[in-house]
């Protein structure tokens, strides 16, 4: 997942606190990926493992 890709989620998460499907099966598919539990919700180790990510 690119960084540009990341930080948009982020944009959609931060503001808003709730998304559409389209977005939580995304951050199904980044939980996933990173060996999260892929339930969808951006809880605090999403958050870690996507400012890592940034950095």
């Amino acid at each position: 997942m690119s960084t540009q890709r990341i930080q948009a989620i982020i944009k959609v998460l931060k503001p808003l606190n709730t998304y559409s499907p389209k977005t939580a099966n995304a951050v199904k598919r980044f939980q996933s990926i990173y060996g999260l539990t892929a339930d969808g919700i951006y809880g605090p180790k999403t958050k870690v493992k996507l400012e890592i990510l940034m950095k």
